[in-house]
């Protein structure tokens, strides 16, 4: 019988310009791409571009510190606990079915 899953489907990570001088964004960020195209953190309430997810930090963004640049999973599955909005803010269903929508999923490994 054929497999349907490919289960060896690795993540899809690319670098990313931040918008400069806007501190530190947590590891797990829901991350949105700002008018001029840098990543800022997503706001769902605001309007868009802002509350448009485009990934998630997979390390901590410290925009300011003479990088301004930061890895962003574009595609592939995130520990659910992991994911924050804005700083410390857990996602809603609403906000993780726009991750879906461009290919992030979360799945449940219990936190460990």
């Amino acid at each position: 019988m054929k497999e349907v899953i490919n289960r060896n489907h690795p993540p899809i990570v690319r670098v990313m310009a931040c918008e400069p001088d806007q501190g530190e964004h947590p590891r797990g960020c829901i991350v949105a791409k700002n008018a001029t195209g840098n990543i800022v953190q997503y706001n769902p309430a605001a309007s868009a571009p802002l509350n448009i997810p485009v990934g998630v930090l997979t390390d901590i963004c410290r925009s300011g510190d003479g990088d301004n640049t930061a890895k962003v999973l574009v595609h592939g599955t995130v520990n659910n606990y992991a994911l924050v909005v804005g700083e410390s803010g857990t996602p809603d269903e609403a906000d993780l079915s726009l991750l879906h929508e461009i290919g992030i999923f979360e799945i449940d490994d219990g936190g460990l």
